[in-house]
This record gives structure tokens, C-alpha cells and sequence, in this order.
């Protein structure tokens, strides 16, 4: 989900909300450029923190939804400011700024350029994931 301020795991109209409770915004999905050639997406935290945890980099879809299905406990590891890169197959495990938890499933990742003018480039990019968020900041899910 992209939107003008970020990702929120449980506000509409960003994305519907499953219990009706409200959250600050969680992270900013943005589009990954190098040297003036893009290279995917990517997730940051609106203060940079350290937030995100590559928990597994599936071969195939199926490997990556068992896995996603299974993972029960967000562990207690050492997290990064971004989520970089972004891939299908991955899943990732997030840190709320109000200590609660959430796992994403990266289910595809589309990013591109487009040249207006000679001096004008604008990139726009699409992200879809499956979720869960643990509401009640306990690291099971």
C-alpha cells in the first residue's frame, strides 16, 4: 500500500482497519534509486529508526507463505533503519514505535521512471503483502 503519508497497518482509508483501533503510521514505502536507475522499493521508519529484521528470503511462494503462516514469535534480534531490498518472497518483521509487532509477506514489487522532460523524472512503485499485527504488543503472533 502506498499512500502520500505511509503505511498504516490498521487505519483507513489507507487499508482497512480488522478491529476498528487506530495507529500511527508505521513506515513510508519508497522507491529505491541508484546512480539515477531504480532498483526496486524499499521501507523506512518516518524517524529512521531501527525498525525492520529480514526474517526469511523464500525461493518460491509457496516455502514463503509456509513460512509466513508459521512464524509464531517475533524474536529478539537486532533491527535495521530500512527494509532493503524489497523482493518477492521475503518476509519481513517490524517494530512499532509504540513496541508492538507486526510480520509482512512481500508478495510482489513493481517500481519504474518516467522522464517528463529532460530535466523532469518522477518514479512511482507499488508494493503487495500480506500482514499481521499484534495489537497487544506481546511478540506472538
Amino acid at each position: 500500500m502506498i499512500s502520500e503519508q505511509g503505511f498504516y497497518l490498521k487505519r483507513a482509508p489507507t487499508l482497512p482497519s480488522q478491529n476498528g483501533q487506530t495507529l500511527n503510521r508505521i513506515f513510508f514505502v519508497l522507491v529505491h534509486i541508484s546512480e539515477s536507475k531504480v532498483e526496486g522499493l524499499y521501507l523506512a521508519e518516518p524517524d529512521l529508526e531501527p525498525s525492520f529484521i529480514l526474517l526469511s528470503d523464500a525461493n518460491d511462494v509457496d516455502s514463503a507463505n509456509t513460512y509466513f503462516d508459521t512464524l509464531l514469535f517475533f524474536p529478539d534480534t537486532t533491527l535495521t533503519e530500512l527494509a532493503l531490498p524489497l523482493r518477492e518472497n521475503q518476509v519481513w518483521g517490524i517494530k512499532t514505535k509504540n513496541d508492538h509487532f507486526a510480520k509482512i509477506l512481500i508478495q510482489e514489487v513493481w517500481a519504474t521512471s518516467d522522464t517528463l522532460s529532460s530535466n523532469l523524472i518522477t518514479y512511482s512503485g507499488s508494493l503487495t503483502m500480506r500482514w499481521e499485527y499484534q495489537p497487544d504488543g506481546s511478540r506472538e503472533f
